[in-house]
């Protein structure tokens, strides 16, 4: 076996693992949401359109270029294929995004009067970097919703999208799934913290402190 054929048997295996997990976490159910890692700065692999995730196998992941284009995989790609590519080329450190429909990300992103979650916990600093951004709505798959998440992700490892879901960003898969992990934690305080008369951000002098431990994660 080639080391590149070694390497996106590898990358297929991590996705099918994402995929499952994903779903025991209950970030997700049934086919839903996408994943995906990248290989090269003209090539990524992406879990597949409709397809169940404890019946997903390694063959059914999907490889594309930069284009969009198929490169190889007799599955349908998610239809998110474009905002997972148009990350990648807006941020070339990332390696690995997991996009989920988790119901306290979907609760918090679809609150009255917020287009951003603010810093209110440790690691909303220092592993997603600061406040989270809210997307605005756009049907998914389309180039709008792409657009949208790409201008609303900034720097963060996460964002939020308004009646939809969220995403994660990482270095790898492990670190991407955990940005899931940590954002869907974060909207649950936030969601506590309404009920019990509102949040108390961060201290101010704790944020370039926290930012500097984010940022050295990407090595910038």
């Amino acid at each position: 076996m080639s080391d590149l054929k070694e390497i996106e048997q590898q990358v297929s295996e991590k996705l099918v693992w994402a995929g499952q997990e994903m779903c025991r976490k209950k970030l997700t159910s049934g086919t839903a949401c996408n994943i995906s890692i990248k290989i090269s700065n003209d090539l990524f692999a992406i879990t597949p359109s409709g397809t169940n995730y404890f019946t997903m196998q390694p063959k059914d992941i999907v490889f594309l270029n930069f284009k969009d284009e198929v490169v190889y995989g007799d599955k349908k790609p998610s239809v998110e294929k474009t905002m997972h590519r148009m990350i990648y080329q807006s941020r070339p450190e990332v390696n690995a995004i997991v996009h989920t429909h988790s119901t306290n990300a979907i609760a918090a992103a679809s609150s009255l009067n917020i287009d951003k979650l603010p810093a209110i916990e440790l690691e909303m600093v220092s592993y997603l970097g600061g406040d989270i951004n809210i997307a605005d709505f756009a049907p998914a798959g389309s180039l709008q919703l792409a657009n949208n998440v790409q201008y609303k992700m900034e720097d963060r490892a996460g964002v939020l999208l308004r009646n939809h879901g969220a995403l994660g960003v990482g270095i790898d898969i492990e670190s991407a799934f955990t940005s899931t992990e940590i954002l869907e934690k974060a909207c649950l305080i936030y969601l506590k913290t309404l009920a019990a008369g509102g949040p108390i951000r961060m201290p101010a002098d704790f944020i370039p402190t926290g930012r500097q431990k984010y940022l050295a994660k990407f090595n910038r």
